[in-house]
């Protein structure tokens, strides 16, 4: 059996945040000095290049990426930098071109560009569906289908970069890795799950749980292949956004997602016969869990009256204010304490929110306002920044 090579130590608490695409400036190191200890840079493809072998498109400027990373380090900020693989609209990895062990030699390659070591020390998965204008109804099928060849891709590969001494995490729109359904379908042009009304017909069924099962406990991989999963409840429509505008307390909602993982559920991968992988139960512990949040981006797209997460029924995205996930966090239980929280973007970091002025007004954490006499109409606005909130919660920077 190969060489394991000892990925990088993680922190006990992972703060995750993703800088935007191809981004690389000030407003990363910021993010970085007010608690990000995960910065995720976005985001690279697989491609064939001009002579049809395996190429590495798209992503930041490597050198920009060095440099902050010697920064980082000269400021005694110890931070993981990870490159992200894909992202909403993006192309999935080609079907046939190059076996993993091929792409992996294409990926450390790139990723030691300008430099003898790698700039980064892992990779994250975040392969998704697509709106974009398709030539026909097949291309729009399947530029929203991870395909059998494309997740044996991405599990054999990560199994590869763990091998390699790299950190691999995943990072599931809330519906492509959820314990709330037994379904399975590789397709993510599925109903939003919790909004019976809605028209919205991008969301998942666990495709990503496929990953977990098969490829979560590869032999030689040094134990778990995936340091940690990165669930975004901020997808649009997710089934933690239907809860929270039903009335459910923020708290609630983060106690089932991770008590429903960390019991496990049964996945009808059976169902999908050129899967050819019998149904299985799939589990995932707190420990391996990030929950994924929105900042200021999502608050600027709410009424200034919805802007505390109880949204108007337009608004396809959950945001909570940070008084809010304090409370919630403060209120799981020891077991059920999650790796950490993260959000997107590093971009919209000090966009202008009411969350101060919701948290002067008292307005519960499950965004009721039963405690507030807030007029959001007119609550003022003060900038948000996620990171240093965040901090304030897991302690990743003291």
């Amino acid at each position: 059996m190969r060489r394991t090579v000892d990925a990088p130590l993680l922190p006990d608490r992972l703060l995750v945040g993703y800088a935007s695409w191809s981004e690389c400036d000030d407003r990363v190191i910021r993010a970085a000095r007010q608690g990000v200890n995960v910065i995720v840079w976005f985001a690279i493809n697989f491609l064939a290049n001009a002579t049809g072998h395996a190429s590495i498109g798209g992503g930041p400027d490597l050198a920009c990426v060095r440099t902050v990373r010697a920064s980082l380090e000269a400021e005694g900020l110890p931070t993981v930098h990870m490159i992200s693989l894909g992202g909403w609209n993006a192309p999935h990895p080609p079907d046939k071109l190059g076996s993993s062990a091929a792409w992996w030699e294409a990926l450390s390659a790139w990723s030691r560009a300008g430099g003898h070591s790698p700039v980064f020390d892992g990779l994250d998965i975040d392969l998704e569906g697509s709106d974009a204008p398709a030539p026909s109804e097949a291309a729009h099928v399947a530029a929203n289908t991870l395909s059998v060849p494309c997740l044996t891709l991405i599990g054999e590969l990560s199994v590869l970069a763990k091998r390699n001494g790299w950190l691999v995490s995943l990072a599931p729109p809330q519906s492509y890795l959820t314990a709330s359904t037994p379904a399975f379908n590789r397709t993510a042009l599925q109903p939003a799950l919790g909004w019976p009304h809605s028209h919205f017909r991008y969301a998942g069924r666990n495709a990503y749980a496929f990953l977990l099962a098969k490829y979560g406990q590869a032999p030689g991989a040094g134990g778990r292949t995936f340091d940690w999963v990165f669930v975004q409840l901020y997808e649009s429509f997710s089934l933690a956004h239907a809860q929270l505008r039903r009335g459910e307390a923020l708290g609630a909602i983060f106690a089932q997602i991770l008590a429903g993982f960390a019991r496990g559920w049964r996945v009808d991968f059976g169902a999908d016969a050129p899967l050819d992988f019998a149904s299985t139960r799939v589990r995932l512990p707190p420990v391996a869990i990030v929950l994924g949040l929105a900042n200021g981006w999502a608050a600027s797209r709410l009424a200034p009256r919805d802007a505390r997460a109880r949204c108007a029924d337009e608004q396809p995205v959950l945001f909570a204010c940070p008084h809010a996930v304090r409370e919630a966090h403060a209120a799981l239980p020891a077991e059920l304490q999650p790796r950490g929280f993260g959000f997107w973007s590093i971009a919209s970091e000090g966009e202008l929110t009411p969350c101060a002025a919701e948290q002067l007004a008292g307005d519960t954490a499950d965004g009721s306002g039963a405690r507030g006499a807030l007029d959001r109409a007119r609550a003022p606005l003060s900038p948000l920044f996620l990171a240093r909130a965040l901090n304030d919660i897991l302690h990743t920077r003291t």
